[in-house]
């Protein structure tokens, strides 16, 4: 139980962080990001790009508009 509390902040920062830059544009749907305006976006992308982040500030995005 120790080892998962320690990991509480840290998503309370980035929950903070999201929230307050770099949302707009995003939709969200089960666990997943789905860059719904490109244009209000701080991320680089398509209309329709989707994906989740990871541990350790990992991304992974799939991008149906490039393939």
């Amino acid at each position: 139980m120790r080892a998962s509390l320690h990991r509480i902040p840290a998503l309370l920062l980035l929950l903070s962080v999201l929230a307050s830059e770099g949302i707009e544009g995003l939709g969200w749907g089960l666990g997943m990001s789905v860059l719904a305006d490109a244009e209000a976006s701080v991320l680089a992308g398509h209309d329709g790009d989707f994906g989740w982040a990871g541990y350790f500030g990992t991304t992974f995005f799939i991008s149906p508009a490039t393939g």
